[in-house]
């Protein structure tokens, strides 16, 4: 069995996917302008700073996408 792992998101394009979501979820369920901000990309959690997430609205939006 192979298994391959894209991680620099050349073949699935992840990031676009999830950019998509992250706005319909900002814009419709938090009811919020759908905005980003620069961040620091060492950090493990950047994605929830880039879009400006509380903890809760992370957790919830990746229960949704997974």
């Amino acid at each position: 069995m192979r298994i391959g792992i894209d991680i620099d998101d050349t073949i699935s394009k992840t990031s676009e996917q999830v950019d998509i979501y992250a706005k319909e979820y900002i814009e419709r369920v938090l009811n919020r302008e759908y905005k980003t901000s620069t961040i620091d990309s060492s950090n493990p959690l950047w994605i929830k700073d880039y879009y400006g997430w509380t903890e809760d609205e992370d957790k919830k939006i990746w229960g949704l996408i997974l």
